[in-house]
């Protein structure tokens, strides 16, 4: 009995001790908010969290971001990726205009009028020349057009350059150089590029194993050049259709080269042709992996793993 007693003690005392320890981790959290809540309330337009003992931004106000953006550049790289997910390229340039144009009526300070006027061009040369993608919208381009000109009174060289850097970006968008660059880094023919349709009819048979992969990459990398950053982050969203049609159709060209694959694998009656094409795939799949075309290879790969192509275990 003294011992039960003993123990019930202990277990009680413990139990103290456990309540003790939680009531100092609340009571630490508490303290933790609090501060948090100190720092939020120094800038009524940002909101901040403590991550780490760190002060990162929670939530901040437009005119507040657009600050930050032409302040930091840093910040530019990020903001560029991912303004997508909350503004229009309509809004963000209607928004830098409005900053550009904010700084002219203080003249108190030329000199930093006219740095922060270089920052605001900054950001806008750095989008024209990473996302023109944004630009290909008419009313985009209209407001930007008629922005420029508007520049040229006060900032003559400077909406030179930056026409200049509109007409570059447009030219690199309209020319069909992503897939010859890609070419050429491989050593690839891109001259004798076969279209999907001829290698489905048949052109692909002569054609060696190392032959096959090359024209799939090419193939494959019109697609891929084509597709823009913004698709990834409309991709979960409704209409990605609409929103992101070149991921849409990568998927659709990878569906319609492994369904490709499985029908050649099953539609010969003779074991040993079954087994010559299987041979044939699995070379290509390497000589896809040398080519860097990893999609490529996962195309054939799924099609190799399919119940149907499993199934011929005297193929395998």
């Amino acid at each position: 009995g003294r011992g039960e007693g003993e123990e019930k003690k202990t277990k009680k005392k413990g139990d103290n001790k456990s309540f003790l320890k939680g009531r100092q981790n609340r009571t630490k959290s508490v303290k933790n908010f609090e501060a948090e809540e100190e720092i939020e309330n120094t800038d009524p337009e940002v909101r901040y969290a403590l991550e780490q003992g760190e002060k990162v931004i929670k939530a901040i106000t437009l005119p507040r971001l657009i600050d930050l953006l032409t302040l930091e550049g840093g910040v530019r790289e990020t903001f560029l990726i991912t303004y997508r997910a909350f503004m229009t390229p309509e809004l963000l340039l209607e928004s830098l205009i409005a900053r550009y144009n904010e700084e002219s009526e203080n003249e108190e300070n030329p000199g930093a009028v006219m740095k922060k006027r270089v920052r605001v061009i900054g950001v806008i040369k750095a989008w024209l020349e990473r996302y023109f993608a944004d630009f290909e919208e008419e009313i985009v381009a209209e407001k930007l057009h008629v922005f420029l000109d508007e520049m040229e009174k006060t900032m003559a060289v400077s909406a030179q350059q930056l026409k200049k850097t509109y007409q570059k970006a447009c030219d690199n968008n309209n020319n069909s150089a992503p897939p010859s660059l890609l070419g050429n880094s491989l050593n690839l023919d891109t001259d004798t590029m076969l279209q999907v349709d001829q290698l489905h009819a048949g052109g692909w048979k002569n054609l060696s194993e190392r032959d096959f992969a090359e024209q799939m990459t090419l193939i494959e990398s019109q697609l891929y050049c084509k597709t823009q950053p913004k698709e990834y982050l409309a991709w979960n969203k409704k209409q990605k259709e609409i929103l992101s049609p070149n991921i849409c159709r990568m998927i659709q060209q990878f569906n319609k080269v492994s369904s490709w694959v499985r029908s050649q694998l099953v539609a010969p009656p003779r074991l040993s042709d079954r087994v010559a094409l299987l041979e044939r795939f699995i070379r290509v799949m390497e000589h896809l992996f040398e080519l860097h075309n990893f999609n490529g290879m996962m195309e054939i790969l799924s099609a190799l793993n399919n119940g149907a192509v499993r199934r011929m275990k005297k193929t395998w």
